[in-house]
């Protein structure tokens, strides 16, 4: 069984997959990268206190948004704030569902390495997640400092 800490990490990652790919402010993205350093940085037993004292937003790093996804995530709650971040990147494919499903992988991704949203071993547990069999990154160079490179 999967321990609250890592439950919680997993709905972390979840939004700023869910951030990233609905083109939102990158301080949200950052704001939830954050927090999910912060919990990992934490060790089981850390976590089951603070989640148990309801105290988790007094860490630096976590705050109410991100201390909502984990509260829900760790209660095992739907419908709630991450649920509404996921129903924001559903895009209907319409006739392009066909293609979209033979998709075998992305050959133009960035990270946060450049101008991306999600670190690029997230990007890569996304991918494998949606099936794909690659990812080709493609972060800038550090001289384009136009796209954060």
């Amino acid at each position: 069984m999967e321990s609250q800490r890592t439950t919680a990490l997993a709905a972390l990652q979840h939004a700023v997959y869910c951030l990233d790919r609905s083109s939102a402010p990158a301080h949200k993205v950052r704001a939830f990268t954050r927090a999910a350093q912060v919990v990992a940085g934490l060790d089981d037993a850390e976590f089951a206190e603070l989640v148990a004292g309801e105290s988790l937003t007094s860490l630096n790093g976590i705050g109410a948004s991100t201390g909502t996804v984990i509260s829900e995530a760790v209660r095992g709650e739907r419908g709630g704030y991450l649920d509404a971040l996921a129903a924001r990147t559903v895009v209907d494919p319409g006739i392009g569902a066909a293609l979209r499903s033979s998709l075998r992988g992305d050959c133009h991704s960035h990270t946060t390495w450049s101008d991306g949203g999600a670190s690029a071993e997230l990007m890569a547990r996304t991918a494998r997640s949606l099936g794909h069999d690659y990812l080709v990154i493609t972060d800038h160079s550090p001289r384009l400092t136009v796209a954060h490179g």
